[in-house]
């Protein structure tokens, strides 16, 4: 496969789009998502890897102390 259409198709994919309103997997939070651009979704993903990383571990008494 050519270079240059590669880096078509992964533009392409990068662009934000809409999803239907009567698509019926999708929450709204999810529909807003999808419309950020990509150096909107990188912060958004940095946003929750940082939240995600607050979470406590496996152990059962972990979430008793866990306050986010």
């Amino acid at each position: 496969m050519d270079s240059d259409r590669i880096r078509r198709a992964s533009e392409k994919l990068l662009k934000p789009y809409e999803l239907p309103d009567d698509c019926p997997y999708l929450s709204e939070d999810q529909r807003e998502l999808c419309k950020l651009t990509f150096e909107q979704r990188i912060e958004w993903m940095a946003e929750w890897l940082a939240l995600a990383a607050t979470i406590p571990g496996d152990e059962p008494d972990d979430l008793e102390h866990w306050d986010p």
